[in-house]
């Protein structure tokens, strides 16, 4: 009822065949993408790609929700304030980010960023959930979780068509 499109490795400029498939699914269903995956999907819809200045490579780097209230249903309320955006632990792989005008140009608005230079970690719109970049691994992993349960509503969402996600 969704479609996920995986890490790499690879490098976007090397997979236009990619790009096109993806181009060919938007709209049919929810997405979450990772990794190669997200960068992948975020050309698709006409993003542009741009090198990191410092690439992320490691475990637990910060990522943190663009707004107070873009995850609130899918981040269990005993982990933050209701005036606090949510911050993630993640671990992540790349040097490469999403140029954060042109996305919004493509019509998305960004839900997460990281916290040590501002790069795009994750965006959506009304018609696609696309997640984040990293994902976290480990025994006390909330921001996998919400990635999850946030690709769950919308798939159930889609489903019922209650709304397109």
């Amino acid at each position: 009822e969704g479609i996920l499109l995986a890490g790499g490795p690879g490098k976007p400029d090397r997979m236009q065949y990619a790009i096109i498939n993806i181009m060919r699914l938007i709209g049919l269903r929810p997405i979450l993408a990772t990794g190669l995956g997200h960068l992948l999907l975020a050309s698709a819809t006409g993003a542009k790609l741009e090198l990191l200045e410092k690439p992320h490579f490691g475990n637990e780097i910060d990522v943190e929700t663009a707004s107070v209230d873009s995850w609130a249903k899918h981040v269990p309320q005993n982990t933050r304030a209701a005036s606090e955006k949510t911050r993630f632990k993640t671990d992540q792989t790349h040097l490469i980010s999403i140029n954060r005008k042109s996305l919004e140009k493509a019509g998305f608005q960004v839900s997460l960023i990281n916290t040590i230079d501002d790069t795009v970690e994750g965006y959506e719109n009304e018609e696609l959930l696309i997640q984040s970049y990293a994902l976290s691994f480990g025994g006390d992993d909330k921001f996998t979780l919400s990635c999850m349960k946030r690709f769950i509503d919308c798939m159930e969402e889609h489903r019922t068509g209650r709304r397109r996600c």
